[in-house]
């Protein structure tokens, strides 16, 4: 960690920066990156064979059924999220054309109310 704060000091040029940047990146992936993965790694083959040995002691209905019940929830999420969004554009669409149909005759009426104030005062 102290050659990084050397480098992280050192930066002046672009080309300094961009090798301390090489640099201080490919230092991260050798300090945690590549241990995270080999310690994951690790874990997969050790679990794995031992789920292996047990072979014959495993249910595989008890196995596959969280993964169809996982399934078969997502898509009928999937489902849901569709028809909804379908369901909700429609009703968007037929509000926003009433909106528009009542602003129109708010607006017309409007325009009479001012034209028949307009004729009394003028008849006055």
């Amino acid at each position: 960690y102290t050659e990084i704060s050397e480098f992280r000091q050192i930066r002046h040029g672009s080309l300094e920066m961009k090798v301390t940047k090489e640099i201080v990146t490919s230092l991260n992936f050798l300090n945690s990156t590549l241990p995270s993965l080999l310690e994951g790694i690790f874990a997969f083959v050790s679990d794995s064979s031992r789920l292996y040995r047990k072979r014959s002691r495993i249910d595989w209905l008890a196995f596959v059924y969280p993964i169809l019940t996982h399934s078969m929830y997502r898509v009928v999420t999937l489902i849901q999220q569709r028809l909804y969004t379908k369901k909700k554009k429609k009703e968007t669409d037929r509000q926003k054309h009433e909106i528009r149909t009542y602003m129109g005759d708010a607006m017309q009426r409007l325009i009479d109310i001012q034209i028949n104030n307009l004729q009394e005062v003028q008849l006055r």
